[in-house]
């Protein structure tokens, strides 16, 4: 679904975006209300949003008995 339609997957980090605190870019409450500490931060978040925003969809990707084959080799 991220590959043939990248944008539908925007709402929701705009509502997981909208859980940050505006003190701290850094501190997340989940949809149960415990507060998080995260590494990276809305500025992420936001980067993530604009990235999916700017891409056109991809084909979905479709199985390759010779990949499949190699990756049975190699595992």
């Amino acid at each position: 679904m991220m590959r043939t339609n990248p944008k539908d997957f925007v709402p929701f980090l705009e509502d997981w975006l909208s859980r940050f605190s505006d003190s701290n870019d850094k501190m997340y409450t989940t949809v149960r209300g415990t507060n998080m500490m995260t590494n990276e931060g809305k500025p992420a978040i936001q980067e993530l949003i604009d990235f999916l925003k700017a891409q056109d969809a991809l084909h979905s990707l479709q199985w390759s008995d010779p990949l499949g084959k190699a990756a049975d080799d190699l595992a």
